[in-house]
């Protein structure tokens, strides 16, 4: 016979564990956020660097040569790419490669039809890298205005930079994640036609 006093320890440690087991969970995001805007601000302060050097030849009445613009631009995808990479395939308890690949094991999705419409995935994917491109020309433009106007303020190309290239990652990854998504509804035969 169990004694009375052990079944309301038993609910204490079974608490203790379940606040434990949410804090490791929300540690595990707060570092994939932060990890998540750290690349996106070494991004912006990085396409700074680039225009800064692209205008100090300009300025200095030199060419800033194809080879120059290659290297930066393969640089530049290879950075977005993996940043983009990294982090869908290291989301906390894989919740984007779910969303990405299999639409049916995240949880309440069976009533959520639009999720399973190549329409509707192909057309967040469009419009995100859209909104990409959109911001990724802006950055080009914010960080000419910031290399132009000399600012006194320490981190001024971080701070000026910082919602742009946040844009330009966030929408980026949402537009593979959807791309992803568009692509396994076509080739798995599960999408529905609306």
């Amino acid at each position: 016979m169990a004694s009375p006093v052990s079944s309301p320890l038993k609910k204490v440690a079974l608490n203790d564990e379940m606040k434990n087991k949410n804090l490791l969970e929300i540690l595990d995001w707060m570092t994939y956020v932060f990890v998540f805007c750290i690349a996106s601000l070494v991004f912006g302060s990085l396409w700074c660097d680039m225009i800064a050097y692209k205008l100090e030849k300009q300025h200095n009445n030199e060419d800033f040569g194809k080879f120059s613009i290659i290297s930066y631009g393969i640089f530049f995808v290879c950075y977005l790419t993996g940043t983009v990479a990294i982090f869908i395939v290291e989301s906390p308890k894989d919740v984007i490669r779910k969303i990405a690949f299999d639409g049916d094991s995240v949880e309440g999705s069976q009533n959520n039809y639009i999720l399973h419409s190549t329409w509707f995935t192909a057309s967040v994917s469009w419009c995100s890298l859209f909104l990409a491109g959109i911001l990724l020309w802006l950055l080009n433009d914010v960080a000419d205005m910031i290399i132009k106007y000399k600012s006194s303020v320490l981190f001024s190309p971080l701070i000026y930079t910082a919602p742009y290239s946040f844009g330009v990652t966030s929408f980026l990854s949402v537009a593979v994640v959807f791309g992803f998504k568009t692509y396994y509804l076509s080739v798995s035969g599960k999408a529905v036609a609306f």
